[in-house]
C-alpha cells in the first residue's frame, strides 16, 4: 500500500474525512493524457513491425509531435509526477522516516 493510500485509509478508519480523494480530476486527466500519448506512440511504431530502428524513430517522432501539439498536457504530466514524488517524500516523513 502506498503512503498516500495508507494515509487515506488511516483517516477513514479513524472516522475523519479522507485527506486526499482516491481519484481526482487531475488523476483522470493524467490517465487520459497518458493513454492518448501511448496510443499515438504505439500506432507509429506498429507501422514498422519488421524494422525495429524505423519503429523506434517513428515512436520517437510521435512523442515529439504530441509534445509540440500538446505542450500544456505534457507539462501537466511532469507536474503531476513531481507532485506524486513530493507526496511520497512527505508521507515517508510522516511515517517517522528521516
Amino acid at each position: 500500500m502506498s503512503g498516500r493510500t495508507a494515509a487515506c485509509s488511516k483517516a477513514s478508519a479513524s472516522g475523519m474525512a479522507e485527506a486526499r480523494p482516491a481519484a481526482t480530476s487531475s488523476t483522470v486527466r493524467r490517465s487520459s493524457t497518458h493513454q492518448r500519448l501511448t496510443e499515438e506512440v504505439r500506432e507509429a511504431a506498429a507501422r514498422h513491425p519488421r524494422d525495429h530502428a524505423q519503429a523506434l524513430r517513428a515512436a520517437s517522432s510521435a512523442y515529439v509531435d504530441f509534445a509540440a501539439r500538446e505542450p500544456a498536457l505534457l507539462d501537466l504530466l511532469d507536474l503531476l509526477d513531481l507532485l506524486d514524488t513530493m507526496t511520497a517524500i512527505m508521507d515517508a516523513g510522516a511515517d517517522g522516516a528521516p
